[in-house]
């Protein structure tokens, strides 16, 4: 009997510590919730909820939905239908400004420039922005065959940084308080050429600029989609990133100009030269014309023997169906996760 009410008291202590601790670590993630993880996942009441919303979409070819087969703008309608099911609202109205082969300040100038946009958002609860592509491209580019080190990047990187910033603080004058929701970029030539690990760190390491910048901004989001989309739908585990500026990117001028195989001659004498494939990519990538190098790409993928199911298949680099599918999958699940800036209705009863 008296082990009986020996054991009824530990469970009562059980049950008081247990309560406690729930008690102290919601208080403690209340107090100090995580940027859009706690109180903005917090679902709105459907009487508290708007019953329709306005997504305005900025940036470049990804925003216009280049390899969107249905021409209906890529991610923009496709997570305007999930949005407006999962929360059953009345309607989404969507503009869509995506211009192909924009970079952040050529964003920036068509802002300042186009009284539509600007009219667009200032009754916007959701701004997107697809930025950085072209960016990077133009100084991969113009470097290509120089020397490719942290250096090369580092003064562009800063100048894209700059501008993005600019491009954000633009927006806030017409849309003070929506959140911006920003992704990031990915390697299209991964799955064709991996054995070309340089395109990836430089992707990884401008991903991180980007998300620096969103990170000291306010109601800001970076949706990050390297991952979902560089090693095709079947891919195995990702790369990590390396974003550091110590590490990851430290390619010199003999890792530019060279991921090399060796060869034997007829003397039994070995040799090393450049790979025909890494060769034939670089004098692509360095074309500054966007289609002429969407085209040269498309004729060396034809060749590689390797096909990224999620990657246009008439030009090789932008996403296709599906993997606008998967960029709007993003973004619905952080529009998830911070319904509480966009969705509640502030003057509702």
């Amino acid at each position: 009997m008296k082990s009986k009410h020996i054991l009824r008291i530990i469970c009562y202590l059980g049950v008081i510590l247990v309560a406690f601790g729930v008690a102290y670590f919601g208080i403690g993630l209340f107090v100090h919730p995580q940027k859009g993880i706690l109180v903005n996942a917090q679902p709105v009441a459907k009487d508290e909820s708007k019953e329709a919303i306005s997504l305005v979409a900025l940036g470049d070819s990804l925003t216009e939905g280049v390899g969107d087969t249905t021409e209906r703008g890529g991610f923009v309608p496709l997570v305007a239908t999930e949005v407006k099911d999962y929360f059953k609202l009345n309607a989404i109205d969507t503009e869509n400004f995506g211009k192909s082969g924009d970079r952040s300040d050529q964003i920036l100038k068509r802002l300042k420039k186009s009284e539509e946009q600007q009219t667009a958002l200032t009754t916007a609860d959701i701004v997107t922005i697809t930025v950085g592509g072209n960016d990077l491209m133009k100084t991969v580019s113009a470097n290509l065959f120089g020397k490719l080190s942290l250096n090369t990047f580092m003064t562009p990187a800063s100048k894209y940084q700059r501008q993005l910033t600019d491009l954000i603080a633009e927006i806030r004058q017409y849309a003070p308080s929506a959140p911006i929701y920003i992704f990031g970029i990915y390697n299209p030539f991964y799955l064709y050429f991996s054995e070309i690990t340089e395109l990836q760190e430089i992707v990884n390491y401008w991903n991180g600029k980007t998300e620096e910048v969103v990170d000291s901004a306010t109601d800001c989001f970076f949706l990050p989609i390297n991952d979902l989309l560089y090693k095709g739908s079947q891919g195995d585990q990702a790369v990590e990133d390396e974003n550091s500026e110590d590490e990851g990117l430290t390619m010199d001028s003999s890792a530019a100009t060279a991921s090399t195989e060796t060869t034997s001659t007829t003397s039994g004498t070995t040799e090393t030269t450049e790979s025909t494939t890494e060769s034939q990519v670089k004098g692509t990538l360095a074309s500054s014309d966007a289609a002429a190098l969407e085209a040269a790409l498309g004729g060396l993928v034809s060749t590689s023997g390797s096909a990224n199911d999620l990657i246009f298949d008439e030009d090789h680099f932008h996403p296709n169906n599906l993997g606008y599918q998967k960029m709007a999958g993003v973004l619905r699940d952080e529009l998830i996760q911070t319904q509480g800036l966009w969705l509640k209705d502030d003057g509702a009863k």
